[in-house]
């Protein structure tokens, strides 16, 4: 699992501040730095993820600010709900997202769900190999049955993640003095 933490640390001033702030004062100083963070971070996610149809890109998003415990600020980046669509193949070879009107009456064998496939994109599948009958769809001009062909790996997730880290944690170290500094000017608390 990938995660990214962040400990404030920096100008005692700041810090004196920071600790002088009811609770709620400081949750909202620390909510919209995870909220930028989530951003950034599910854009670079956007950025590696392949393009076959559009969908994978299309459901990748952050979640909901959650907090948990004593203090911990949690948000998700990554393929969200929702986005299950019908797709088709062109002329030209390349897939096509339908509408959503349209995919409320296709057939189950047009629908992709971005969730659902995910697993198969990051990790890839093994080559089935077996004899006998296979199924064969004119529109996609495919064969699908017992017979699949090898997928390498393709773990965008986790590369999107490495490259991204600093830049998210970069959004913290210039943003939060401020951020603590307005929120103590507007309950008129200095240090």
């Amino acid at each position: 699992m990938n995660e990214i933490s962040w400990t404030l640390s920096g100008d005692k001033k700041v810090l004196e501040m920071f600790a002088a702030l009811p609770r709620a004062a400081q949750e909202r100083v620390l909510k919209g730095l995870v909220k930028k963070g989530g951003k950034r971070l599910a854009d670079a996610i956007e950025d590696e993820a392949p393009a076959e149809s559009g969908l994978l890109r299309r459901a990748v998003g952050v979640s909901q600010l959650k907090t948990y415990g004593q203090g911990t600020i949690f948000i998700t980046a990554g393929v969200r709900r929702g986005f299950r669509r019908a797709v088709t193949m062109r002329r030209n070879g390349r897939f096509a997202r339908l509408s959503k009107a349209f995919s409320e009456n296709a057939e189950q064998e047009l629908m992709r769900d971005p969730v659902r496939y995910l697993h198969l994109v990051t990790g890839g599948r093994k080559a089935i190999l077996q004899e006998g009958k296979k199924l064969y769809s004119a529109q996609m001009n495919k064969f699908f049955g017992k017979q699949v062909a090898k997928v390498d790996p393709n773990p965008f997730v986790d590369r999107a993640f490495r490259a991204a880290k600093e830049p998210v944690l970069q959004i913290f170290e210039p943003e939060a003095p401020p951020a603590i500094e307005a929120e103590a000017a507007k309950l008129g608390a200095t240090a």
